[in-house]
């Protein structure tokens, strides 16, 4: 159980460091004045998004750095949290639709959409629909797989 509690830590180190990330971006695009709503309607229209974004991500973040927490301080929560994730079921899904490597795209195409979009609303445009391809994948193979098996 001691493994397990260590390994969850460092799940909460790495949600933590993503989330330093995600305030670091969010606070040098602050600073440099991108997030500006004068401009043609698509720049607002990319930047409201941007922002939108920002708060998804910052959310989900802390979520999970939460959840994560509260299953470390109270063991009934974290022997659960144990049993599902080394549920055999649970492994192969997860191994079948590759998510640790589709969350690491998700997180950086996010990053990515949010810095590029106050440059470029085209390419903004285009980076969320990427991202948004890419979260569509992963609850489709997360649903198939579920149901499948």
């Amino acid at each position: 159980m001691i493994h397990f509690s260590r390994k969850i830590l460092d799940r909460v180190l790495l949600l933590a460091a993503g989330l330093a990330i995600t305030f670091g971006v969010a606070v040098f695009m602050g600073t440099t004045g991108i997030f500006n709503f004068s401009g043609d309607s698509s720049r607002n229209i990319a930047t409201s998004l941007q922002l939108i974004l920002f708060v998804i991500i910052i959310g989900v973040l802390i979520y999970f750095i939460t959840k994560n927490i509260k299953a470390l301080r109270d063991p009934d929560r974290l022997n659960k949290l144990r049993i599902d994730e080394t549920d055999e079921r649970n492994i192969f899904i997860q191994q079948k639709t590759g998510s640790i490597g589709i969350n690491i795209v998700i997180f950086g195409l996010a990053m990515g959409t949010i810095v590029t979009g106050s440059n470029n609303p085209q390419a903004f445009f285009a980076f969320l629909i990427s991202l948004l391809f890419v979260i569509a994948v992963r609850v489709f193979l997360t649903v198939y797989y579920r149901n499948r098996y």
